[in-house]
């Protein structure tokens, strides 16, 4: 796996200043009503899989269940088997190429369409439009897209291949891992095919189907897998993926990574940005999304992510100090929600937080790496300064649930 070094690396959805830059190619920007100029940029690939001829066969992997063990209803993702071969056969012959490939999956890739608010400066509110792509991944309507597609739309319209258009509801998000999954009302649908990202080799040859520009659905790159694993900073969220130098443009994201085989291998989320920079995408591997989309569609969030209940804010520099009306660097609580368990243990807003169970920490970065290896239910100290002094707070971290699924 090709991943040394890259740990510094920062990949944003739009414009940032990290050079080389890397984004999440942002929903296509179509146009506004009420005035300004919005630029999103959002990049969206195709989730798919389905079936190739000469593969083993494929078999239902998941039925979602809700927690009370009844069925929620049967929603069912397929994935493929493993490929066994007979003696005599070459597993070359058993690709699709290019051109093979993109009939198979063209059905079950879609083209997504939004609207959100937004705010001028002046305090004027307009209508925002933007674009990207999705794959379904049940026969009953359910699609999978990047979260941040989708993210403050307040509405989704999603566009089928034969060109038939259904409002879309979000089923769940999960943000940290940028994936979320929208419902139609829709039944008979062409589910993608989850594949084995784990299979896939340096420079063996993929294909992406997505939106570009938000105008151009259906289009298809080729390209090859440039590294396996590949650290990165998404908008200063650490994620590990796909490399690719297939083209990857604006319109793109929450699209779909394939094989040869047909087989969903990944979800493209970012690109590189710059003048001087072509050829140069990413992919979530599909492997680390199965459980999570399954959750999805179940619960509508990720269960047993850990939720502190507080919001920081970052006092790196003088001038956020005086603005924050502090005397020291490091990570300022802005506030505290009422209900939290901060809160009762008394957690206040204004509280410099120190350390984060005997960690020293300089920044909010540093405390949600930390919590990448908690779970809600775990308890947590904090030390914090509060006046000149020093003190330590102790309270359980709740389970991080969203409160605003459509379900």
């Amino acid at each position: 796996m090709d991943n040394e070094n890259d740990s510094n690396k920062n990949i944003t959805y739009g414009s940032t200043s990290y050079q080389p830059k890397y984004e999440r190619p942002a929903p296509s920007a179509k146009g506004n009503t009420g005035g300004g100029k919005i630029a999103l940029l959002l990049v969206v690939c195709i989730l798919f899989s389905s079936l190739c001829g000469g593969a083993a066969g494929y078999y239902m992997a998941y039925l979602s269940k809700s927690s009370e063990g009844e069925e929620n209803p049967k929603e069912i993702l397929y994935q493929a088997v493993i490929r066994e071969l007979s003696v005599g056969d070459d597993e070359g012959d058993r690709a699709l190429g290019v051109s093979g490939v993109s009939s198979l999956v063209a059905d079950s890739v879609v083209e997504i369409t939004t609207e959100s608010i937004s705010t001028s400066s002046f305090m004027r509110q307009y209508v925002t439009q933007g674009a990207g792509s999705g794959v379904i991944i049940t026969e009953s309507g359910l699609i999978v897209t990047n979260y941040h597609v989708i993210s403050g739309a307040t509405s989704i319209t999603v566009t089928l291949h034969n060109g038939e258009e259904y409002p879309a509801t979000v089923r769940g998000y999960d943000e940290l891992n940028d994936v979320a999954v929208i419902a139609i009302e829709k039944t008979g649908l062409t589910p993608a095919i989850l594949g084995n990202s784990a299979e896939l080799s340096v420079g063996e040859q993929i294909v992406i189907i997505g939106n570009p520009l938000g105008e151009l659905g259906g289009s298809v790159s080729t390209g090859i897998i440039s590294a396996l694993a590949r650290d990165v900073y998404v908008e200063d969220t650490p994620m590990t993926l796909l490399q690719t130098d297939a083209a990857v443009n604006p319109g793109n994201s929450g699209g779909g990574m394939f094989n040869l085989y047909g087989e969903l291998v990944g979800i493209v989320n970012a690109k590189s940005q710059g003048d001087d920079i072509d050829n140069i995408g990413f992919a979530i591997p599909i492997d680390s999304l199965k459980t999570v989309i399954e959750q999805l569609i179940t619960y509508g969030y990720v269960q047993g992510r850990p939720y502190m209940g507080i919001s920081m804010v970052d006092i790196d520099n003088a001038f956020a100090a005086i603005q924050y009306r502090v005397g020291e660097l490091g990570v300022y609580i802005l506030k505290v929600e009422e209900d939290s368990n901060a809160n009762k243990a008394g957690v206040k807003s204004g509280d410099m937080i120190k350390k984060f169970n005997g960690n020293a920490i300089s920044s909010s970065d540093e405390i949600t790496a930390l919590l990448t290896d908690m779970k809600a239910g775990d308890e947590v100290t904090l030390t914090l300064s509060r006046s000149s002094r020093l003190i330590d707070v102790s309270f359980v971290l709740e389970e991080l649930i969203p409160k605003d699924i459509v379900r």
